[in-house]
């Protein structure tokens, strides 16, 4: 069944919309003996008894740690136990991870709010675990358990706190489209995922009596998201193809003497490449959203190019480049999950020109918005209807990235949920990018009182 736990003192918004989920388990329904059995079919076609001995030998020395009380204990094991799991899944063509500690690691300013262990990708040189694939955290007495004995309400408010604030530093560093990860409370384990609408964990179960479950993780994982494990495809990051670097060079130079960016932004050309991102925005139909005709809960969809055969990449995607890392990302684990780039088109960075211009640079927004809501891109569009509105931003245009797939990872899993409960408990909502061709300078860079007078003005008259 669902639950959902109230909002702890200080948290606000949609925190009083995060599921509790307790998945339906083979084992213990009237379906139980086809549930064993395709489990069981699992292991010898894929994983084979002996792995999954060996696996249950290392698994039982966290045990050992957990009964002496100690978390730092946990980690060391916990590591070895699921390191060798990924080395054997790579053994099977699987993706490759390693399991990096992250306890010791901190954000500069920021409270030790960090988990135990991070999965990365084994060739991949993220280290810190903000920017971690799955996120790891022990703790040695069941009572630290946010959801002991299943109860919809957390019981530790401390780990339930913990895990909002650490998760909401993951899906921040890094685009995402959901967030993974596992946790050991006591001899007790529970699995947890999260995106812009929910987060939830299932139903705790004795990880000594279960360690297959812990495989069956890692391995379901990594095959049904691409190795992936939640991180948005569209975005590639560091620019390492661009073909001309210098161009990109002059143009956070540029962008940082027009006040668009700050002055510390001038970024050494390989840390530039290493702080830049690759953008797809996939090409669309102009449709009745586009238009501004769009109304909200009404059938039209944005119907990508890809659609039309015989189309190439190129024809279906436009590709950006952004000037440096992210100027935006929002701080809260649910919600809009706002992020914004300063960002030029790749075919500019490989044009012949050797420059860039203020008309080529864009912001590049993405948003999850309500599916029930107006597109901000038919906002504009109505806003512009008539001709420009002064002070108002244009935008060049928008696509939903779901691209009309209700199985998308542009999708939240609200309308699962809501199926689940039968009724409209969360809110869907769906993963928008919009190119905005209006590139501002932020008011806190006003050179003088003339200036920041000027601009509040211009503000006022927008309206």
């Amino acid at each position: 069944m669902l639950t959902t736990p109230k909002p702890t003192r200080g948290q606000t918004g949609e925190y009083n919309s995060s599921p509790y989920f307790r998945p339906i388990d083979g084992r213990r329904t009237s379906s139980s003996r086809g549930g064993m059995l395709e489990r069981e079919l699992f292991y010898r076609a894929r994983l084979g008894s002996t792995f999954a001995r060996e696996f249950e030998t290392l698994w039982g020395e966290v045990d050992k740690a957990c009964e002496r009380k100690s978390e730092e204990l946990m980690y060391p094991p916990m590591r070895t136990a699921l390191q060798y799991a990924c080395d054997v899944l790579a053994d099977m063509k699987l993706p490759a991870f390693r399991v990096d500690y992250a306890s010791q690691q901190r954000l500069t300013g920021e409270a030790p709010v960090g988990p135990g262990l991070a999965l990365q990708l084994k060739d991949s040189s993220e280290m810190h675990w903000t920017r971690a694939l799955v996120t790891v955290e022990a703790k040695p007495d069941v009572e630290q358990d946010p959801f002991k004995h299943d109860k919809a309400e957390p019981s530790s408010f401390i780990t339930w706190n913990h895990f909002c604030e650490s998760s909401a530093l993951v899906l921040r560093a890094r685009p995402r489209c959901y967030l993974l990860g596992l946790g050991a409370y006591g001899d007790t384990l529970r699995f947890w995922r999260c995106d812009q609408s929910s987060v939830m964990f299932t139903e705790a179960f004795e990880y000594m009596a279960q360690p297959e479950l812990v495989l069956e993780f890692l391995y379901a994982s990594s095959v049904f998201s691409g190795g992936t494990m939640g991180l948005d495809t569209t975005v590639a990051p560091g620019a390492y193809d661009v073909g001309d670097l210098e161009i990109l060079a002059s143009s956070c130079r540029f962008a940082s003497a027009s006040g668009i960016l700050g002055k510390n932004m001038n970024l050494r050309a390989v840390d530039l490449l290493s702080e830049s991102a690759v953008i797809s925005v996939p090409m669309c139909d102009v449709d009745d959203r586009l238009s501004g005709n769009y109304s909200p809960g009404g059938d039209v969809q944005v119907v990508p190019n890809t659609a039309k055969s015989g189309a190439s990449e190129e024809e279906t995607v436009e590709r950006y480049i952004s000037v440096g890392p992210a100027l935006f990302t929002s701080p809260s684990l649910f919600g809009r999950g706002t992020r914004t780039w300063l960002a030029v088109r790749a075919s500019v960075l490989n044009s012949e020109r050797g420059r860039v211009e203020l008309a080529d640079f864009v912001v590049i927004k993405e948003t999850w918005r309500h599916a029930d809501r107006l597109p901000e891109s038919a906002i504009y569009a109505k806003v512009h209807a008539a001709g420009p509105v002064f002070g108002v931003a244009r935008a060049r245009r928008g696509v939903d990235l779901d691209k009309g797939e209700p199985q998308s990872t542009h999708l939240t899993w609200a309308e699962r949920l809501n199926k689940f409960y039968g009724k409209e408990q969360y809110s869907l909502r769906i993963h928008q990018r919009i190119v905005i061709e209006s590139i501002g300078i932020p008011l806190s860079q006003f050179r003088s009182s003339r200036e920041l007078v000027e601009a509040t003005r211009d503000a006022m008259k927008g309206e």
